[in-house]
């Protein structure tokens, strides 16, 4: 009788981990999505091209472009709980480099200065010397 029961409680484990797997893996393979999603958004050429206007000052384009990560970040901050402390850790330094870039070109222009007057090579040019620590 106990083996008969032993079978059964591991048969009733097994299943109970492949039903859990079930569920979670799609979980996490979405979180893995939007996360890489995440970090296109939040890469500078991309905010540039969605969030640049027509008579914009430099400043005005930088505080879109922190205002857009943040919110971006925190609509994709749940997304913690489906991926390894490691990931999550490397998304973080991902935004916060991302932040530290652009506080870093708006520190050589004129914030009031109209973005059609900076040369767009210039900001090129500060991302590809970026050194990564």
């Amino acid at each position: 009788m106990k083996t008969y029961l032993d079978k059964q409680y591991h048969l009733k484990v097994l299943e109970f981990r492949q039903n859990q797997g079930n569920t979670t893996i799609p979980s996490r393979l979405q979180a893995y999505e939007r996360l890489s999603l995440f970090c296109e958004r939040i890469a500078i050429p991309s905010l540039m091209l969605r969030l640049r206007e027509e008579g914009q000052t430099n400043a005005a384009l930088r505080l879109a472009m922190l205002l857009n990560i943040q919110q971006e970040f925190e609509y994709n901050i749940t997304q913690q709980v489906y991926v390894s402390e490691q990931l999550w850790q490397i998304i973080k330094i991902s935004r916060d480099n991302t932040v530290m870039d652009i506080n870093g070109m708006y520190e050589q222009v004129d914030p009031k200065e109209l973005l059609s007057s900076s040369p767009p090579c210039f900001y090129r040019r500060r991302i590809a010397n970026r050194q990564v620590p």
